[in-house]
């Protein structure tokens, strides 16, 4: 048998390919790795900003119980200075 009849298989074409299936699929992993990212970031914003509200709403109920309070304590103290009868604290 001829060896000279020995052929040669260009495989760049299918290296070429394959790079470039490989960039695609890598760009568009990237472009969905980021928007699943800007969604999960745009809800742990939401959930803070729901968290600062609550707390903030909680702060001013506390603070208004506690104004309630003094004004409650002041009453007692002169209602039992007034009547004799001593206050426990």
């Amino acid at each position: 048998m001829n060896q000279d009849n020995t052929q040669t298989t260009n495989f760049q074409p299918i290296f070429d390919y394959i790079d470039q299936s490989t960039l695609t699929l890598k760009e568009d992993l990237t472009k969905h790795i980021d928007e699943k990212l800007s969604n999960e970031l745009g809800l742990v914003k939401t959930a803070m900003d729901t968290l600062i509200a609550e707390t903030r709403k909680y702060h001013q109920e506390m603070e208004s119980i506690r104004h309630q309070f003094l004004l409650l304590k002041d009453w007692a103290v002169s209602v039992s200075a007034k009547t004799g009868i001593p206050l426990p604290f």
